[in-house]
């Protein structure tokens, strides 16, 4: 497995295809896969992934281990992370193969991946900009010329006409 910064680096359809072959075993499932989903026009990597469960029969990939550069992610909430998210099992399978409550996997599942987006933003500044744009899209901290911009394109509006002539 290459290092945490080069899965940034991932095109779309480069991680569509490379989840859909380990879901399925078969690269000729994984690229029906990614067509498939490609052909919906939804979201590439998801599609792909719904489509290789539909596809991959018994097929169940190997585990797999827990990468150094996420050491902060629990043992036990990897094992319901790396089930759902790279073995492409729903969470009720993950659960049931961890001898798990669907609540309590989908607990772990929650924490693991809050860990691990934690683990992947380590010196990085996107989540800074993200929350920055949310605040920015609910109004606060706006330049003073765009306080009143009903179609956000900052561009000048006509004025209303007056209702009193002069």
């Amino acid at each position: 497995m290459g290092s945490l910064s080069a899965a940034h680096d991932i095109s779309p359809a480069l991680a569509a295809f490379a989840l859909a072959r380990r879901i399925t075993g078969s690269e000729a499932s994984a690229l029906a896969c990614v067509e498939a989903a490609a052909a919906q026009g939804n979201d590439l990597v998801r599609g792909a992934i719904v489509e290789a469960r539909r596809r991959r029969g018994t097929h169940r990939p190997p585990a797999v281990p827990r990468p150094a550069g996420l050491s902060e992610v629990r043992s036990d909430d990897w094992l319901v992370v790396e089930r759902v998210v790279l073995g492409g099992a729903t969470l009720g399978e993950a659960a049931a193969e961890l001898g798990l409550a669907p609540a309590a996997a989908a607990v772990r599942l929650r924490d693991g991946l809050r860990a691990v987006r934690a683990g992947l933003s380590v010196g990085r500044q996107a989540h800074e900009e993200a929350h920055a744009a949310a605040v920015d899209g609910l109004g606060a901290d706006r330049p003073g010329h765009a306080l009143h911009d009903p179609p956000r394109d900052r561009e000048p509006q006509a004025a209303a006409r007056p209702l009193i002539a002069f």
